[in-house]
């Protein structure tokens, strides 16, 4: 054993010498870091400068602005302020440029509540400027039921009323009532496709109609009430189809939202293959339309169009309600108005708390503003 450990250690006087140095290098490099200063003198920066702007830049990327203004808010008409007024009440860029865009589309409000409207617009937020928001009181018209073609009613300078039925009216019987150009032409064209006008509230379902002047207008509108024609017998008379009355020779299609499919969605004009495939598949992932507005949500369907195809469309019951105590986070996150947060929120909330009870039982969570749980109530199914 003694020969074997001998042989095994057994080293040369170069082997030797070579073991040496490197043990020294070594503890060379070892104590290197503690005899380094005492060759160089290393210069001290000064950093002052610099702590000075990253501190003034945290500053002003702290939300100075909104916490100033959210403890002096002012009084404000949300149809008038500009975007830069929004701002300053404490409102997100965002927020602020959803309001305006609202209001581009002919949205007005009437009534503080109806801030509450704007998705993005928070709990927080309505609750801070609910007290400081003034909508100036529409005038009525005056006795406008009772004497509604006497000079004393109160008209707009820019209208010049008289009866008329909105069903047959010219072009430029709508011009000499006073309507914009704009108006005109899309009510022509929501009755070349097939709309008509079945009482005279639905004229305020016109795209850029005002609300003022549909009250203005509504004491002189006469739509005679008939029974509905008997198309099949009025077509077996007909030899060919020019002989079919000009009232027959379409009859409006209407449209189930929650049954229709693809097919039946196109017969409705200005919506084609792409609107109806974008339509079906919103309807799908909500679960269905809870009511006839869902329908303009869809993706790049323009207002126009959907105010054209409105009064053809029917709502009915969804299809595919949200079973809120058994779905799982990726089920929640698919609906349109969840997100991946919100979704996370509910399930550990139902982890903690148990099965919801009641709808009314979202409100509880944070995560989820009084907005979203307002839009999602209706597709819970306990």
């Amino acid at each position: 054993m003694k020969k074997l450990l001998s042989a095994f250690f057994y080293y040369t006087r170069t082997e030797r010498m070579g073991i040496i140095c490197l043990c020294a290098i070594a503890i060379g490099l070892l104590f290197l870091p503690q005899l380094f200063p005492l060759f160089f003198s290393p210069t001290q920066q000064d950093f002052s400068a610099f702590k000075a702007e990253l501190a003034q830049l945290e500053k002003d990327d702290s939300p100075i602005t909104n916490t100033e203004n959210q403890n002096t808010p002012f009084l404000f008409d949300p149809n008038q302020a500009s975007i830069n007024t929004l701002q300053q009440l404490g409102l997100s860029s965002k927020t602020a440029q959803t309001i305006i865009n609202y209001r581009n589309k002919g949205g007005r409000f009437k009534k503080a509540t109806d801030l509450q409207k704007i998705y993005t617009v928070t709990a927080d937020d309505y609750n801070r400027l609910k007290d400081y928001i003034a909508i100036p009181a529409t005038p009525q018209p005056m006795a406008a039921n009772l004497a509604p073609k006497t000079a004393s009613t109160t008209i707009s300078p820019s209208l010049t009323p008289f009866s008329f039925n909105p069903n047959t009216a010219t072009e430029a019987e709508l011009s000499a009532l006073g309507l914009s150009k704009r108006v005109i032409r899309t009510l022509l064209n929501f009755r070349s496709k097939g709309g008509q006008f079945y009482q005279k509230e639905d004229l305020q379902k016109i795209y850029g109609l005002k609300q003022e002047e549909y009250e203005q207008l509504a004491p002189y509108i006469e739509i005679p009430t008939k029974a509905a024609p008997n198309l099949s017998s009025a077509v077996a008379k007909a030899s060919i189809p020019g002989d079919l009355p000009h009232s027959y020779e379409k009859a409006p299609v209407v449209i189930d939202i929650n049954q229709s499919t693809a097919e039946e969605w196109q017969q409705l004009r200005g919506i084609g293959p792409a609107y109806a495939k974008r339509i079906i598949s919103f309807r799908e992932k909500l679960g269905g339309f809870v009511n006839i507005e869902q329908v303009a949500e869809t993706y790049h369907l323009p207002d126009s169009t959907f105010q054209a195809i409105r009064l053809s469309l029917r709502p009915s019951p969804i299809t595919n309600p949200l079973a809120i105590n058994t779905a799982e986070a990726k089920q929640l996150q698919a609906h349109p108005y969840l997100n991946w947060k919100q979704a996370n929120a509910i399930v550990n909330y139902r982890m903690q708390h148990g099965y919801f009870t009641q709808k009314e039982d979202l409100y509880q969570l944070h995560a989820l503003p009084k907005v979203v749980v307002d839009k999602i109530i209706p597709y819970i199914k306990l």
